[in-house]
C-alpha cells in the first residue's frame, strides 16, 4: 500500500512514541508504600504496559491499511484512560476494587462453564476444569469475600463507562470517538457504507485496505496512549512527558495539514 510522505511520518512518530513509553515503563522495577498504594501502582502500570501493546496493534494495522478493523483497539485505549483516571480520583480504594473484581469475574466463567451442556461445547471446556476443584474451592471462598461490594456483576465499577467518562472530564471523548468506535467493532449498520454500496451497476464491495484517516488515527492514539502515560508520571522519568507531548503536538500539526 502506497504511503505519502505525511503518512510515513506520523508512523514514524508513533513508533518513536511507543519506544519511548516501552522505555518508561521498563524502568519500573517494583511498588512501594502501603498494600493499598502498592495495588494503585500495579494498576496503573499494568494500564500503561497493555496500553503500549494495544498502541503498537493499532499502528500495525494502521500500516497495513486496516484501521477501520483496528477501531476496537483505539476504543480500548480510550476506555483505558477514561477507567485509570477514573481509578486515580480514589485510587487506594477504586485500584482494590478493580483487582478484587477478578475473583468475580472468573467465578462467574466457572458458573457459565458449568451450566454448558455437551451439546454447546460443554465437555470441552469442563475438561480444562478437571482436577481444579482446590482452585475452584478457594476461588469461590475469595468470591464470597468480596460479592457484595459489586451489585453489578458484570463490571468491576459502580459506574457505566460513560458516566466514569463524566466524572474525569471526558464524556466529549466518550460520545465523539468511544461511541463511534464501537460502531465498527459491534457491526453497526453505520459501518456498512465503508465495506459496501449499491449503485445502478448493481453491488460493490470493497476488500482493499486503506490509508484513509491513518495519520488521524494514529494522533489519536498517541493522545489517550500519552494521558495514561502523564497518569504514571511519578513513577517515570520527568522528561518523558514532555517527550511524548512533543511527538503528540507534531502528529497534531500533520493532521491539520492539507495532505492527507
Amino acid at each position: 500500500m502506497e504511503l505519502n510522505k505525511d503518512q510515513r511520518e506520523a508512523l514514524d512518530l508513533g513508533w518513536k512514541l511507543a519506544g519511548l513509553a516501552e522505555e518508561q515503563a521498563s524502568m519500573v522495577v517494583g511498588y512501594r508504600g502501603t498494600e493499598a498504594e502498592c495495588m494503585w501502582q500495579h494498576v496503573s502500570h499494568f494500564f500503561l504496559v497493555k496500553s503500549i501493546h494495544c498502541f503498537r496493534a493499532y499502528l500495525t494495522l494502521l500500516a497495513e491499511g486496516y484501521g477501520r478493523e483496528g477501531l476496537v483497539l483505539l476504543r480500548s485505549l480510550v476506555e483505558a484512560l477514561i477507567s485509570l483516571r477514573y481509578i486515580a480520583q480514589q485510587p487506594k480504594k477504586r485500584a482494590r476494587r478493580y483487582l478484587e473484581y477478578d475473583y468475580v469475574a472468573r467465578y462467574r466463567l466457572l458458573k457459565a462453564v458449568r451450566r454448558l451442556d455437551d451439546s454447546e461445547g460443554g465437555e470441552v471446556f469442563r475438561q480444562v476444569l478437571e482436577g481444579r476443584d482446590e482452585d475452584e474451592k478457594e476461588l469461590q471462598a475469595q468470591y464470597e469475600s468480596v460479592k457484595s461490594g459489586y451489585k453489578v456483576k458484570t463490571q468491576w465499577s459502580d459506574r457505566s463507562i460513560r458516566c466514569m467518562a463524566k466524572s474525569v472530564g471526558m464524556e466529549w471523548q466518550y460520545d465523539l470517538v468511544y461511541s463511534q468506535c464501537c460502531t465498527h467493532a459491534h457491526f453497526a449498520a453505520g459501518s456498512i457504507k465503508h465495506y459496501m454500496s449499491v449503485d445502478a451497476k448493481g453491488l460493490l464491495i470493497d476488500f482493499a485496505p486503506s490509508s484513509e484517516s491513518l495519520k488521524k488515527g494514529v494522533w489519536e492514539s498517541a493522545y489517550y496512549l500519552a494521558g495514561i502515560v502523564a497518569v504514571n508520571r511519578d513513577e517515570l522519568s520527568r522528561n518523558a512527558p514532555d517527550e511524548i507531548l512533543d511527538i503528540v503536538r507534531r502528529l497534531s500539526a500533520l493532521v491539520a495539514s492539507s495532505t492527507q
